[in-house]
This record gives C-alpha cells, structure tokens and sequence, in this order.
C-alpha cells in the first residue's frame, strides 16, 4: 500500500508548473531549453567554412576560410567529421596543396565540438614547435570560436614540457 501523499509534497506535473508562480520563470525555461539544444551538427569543412579565419603571419590570403579555394580537400576534411563512418584516413599528396590546413582544420573542430585530448605529431621536435607557433597559434588567435576555449601558453616558469602547452579543459593539454 502506497503512503499517502502529503500536502507539502511537490505536485506531479512538469517543471513549468512546479515553477509558474516564480519571478523570472519563463526566462529560466526558455535559458533551459537553449541550454538542451544540442550544437548544429557539421562537418569539418563545413565547420572550417563557418568558424575557420586565416592571419596574415599563416596565409598569403587572410580572411574567412573557404574550403572552395580547395575543393579537393572537402572529401578528406569530411571523411575526418564524427558523422562519417570512415575508420582511416589515408592521404598520399603533394607539396603545397592544402593538407596541413586541413588537418588544422580538423584540430580547430575538434577543439571547438569535441574537446579532449589531441596530440598533433610531427616529424621533429623543431618543427612541432615551428608549427605550434606559425600554425596553430594563428589557427586559435584568429578563430573567434577557438580563442575562448583555449587558455594561452604557459609563460614564465615553464618547463620543455609546458612551453608548449596549450590548455582547452583542466584536463587537456597540447
């Protein structure tokens, strides 16, 4: 047998009703709600298309990134998005045809829709850092999306293995 329900006990119903009678209750559900949408869902050319903005220290065109300068490259970016089942992504290229944009193109998605760890790798250690600094730092300075997610470089004491490092969440590091 159920206890019986007491005077003082919320009423059933839904959380508008629990709340109707409060200052300020229709702004705190609609906020609710916003806050309950998901994130559009794109691709990473097309988040690329909408977010990316390219300096004029990393690009002899600045301005807005518009993957159709490289249409070739949409495919590859795509295939990099969370929708497409892709499992790997090979690319065999040559020189000077858009790949390094379009892999920190995937590092600004990722930052922006997917936060997490992400380790980029290159070949030496001087040019990690040469692309940290020529590549990456515009990348993040220049997107607006990008700048207010990412803490800057540790300055002052730093050690080899923070000089580098470039915070998204207390947790991650690159």
């Amino acid at each position: 047998m159920s206890a019986p329900i007491s005077r003082n006990s919320p009423s059933p119903g839904s959380p508008s009703e629990d709340i109707a009678g409060f200052d300020g209750a229709e702004a705190l559900l609609r906020a609710w709600g916003r806050g309950l949408t998901p994130d559009p869902w794109l691709t990473v050319s097309e988040w690329s298309d909408t977010h990316r903005w390219l300096s004029s220290r990393a690009s002899a065109e600045p301005g807005r990134y518009r993957t159709e300068r490289t249409p070739y490259m949409r495919a590859i970016m795509d295939a990099l998005s969370p929708g497409d089942p892709t499992q790997r992504v090979v690319f065999m290229k040559a020189a000077q045809v858009g790949a390094t944009e379009a892999g920190n193109n995937w590092i600004g998605f990722v930052i922006h829709h997917a936060p997490g760890p992400m380790l980029a790798v290159q070949p030496t250690v001087e040019l990690a850092k040469r692309n940290s600094r020529q590549r990456i730092d515009p990348l993040i300075e220049e997107s607006p999306a990008l700048k207010e997610r990412v803490r800057p470089a540790r300055r002052g004491r730093a050690t080899a293995a923070t000089r580098s490092c470039r915070r998204t969440s207390p947790a991650a590091c690159w």
